[in-house]
């Protein structure tokens, strides 16, 4: 129902209130692996480049998984900060 709704944000905590969800946890994990093929294509990347892998799920409050993220990121000097809340 995403689509036909035409929600103005993409937001989970906003979309999680329009459909009545109550959120619960979340677990993320951090890696460091290498590039699969399509990030070193969409990173300029060579194939193996070390990288950091983000790997999160966020569930609603009976568990239920809610979001399932991950990310491929260059490790060229860059920091990694979260702030949930």
């Amino acid at each position: 129902q995403l689509v036909e709704r035409a929600l103005q944000s993409h937001r989970l905590v906003e979309i999680a209130q329009a459909y009545s969800l109550l959120l619960g946890n979340a677990e993320e994990r951090i890696v460091v692996g290498t590039c699969s093929p399509l990030a070193a294509e969409a990173l300029n990347l060579a194939q193996g480049t070390h990288i950091l892998i983000l790997d999160r799920v966020i569930r609603t409050r009976n568990g239920r998984p809610a979001e399932w993220r991950r990310a491929e990121c260059t490790l060229n000097g860059m920091r990694y900060k979260v702030h949930m809340g």
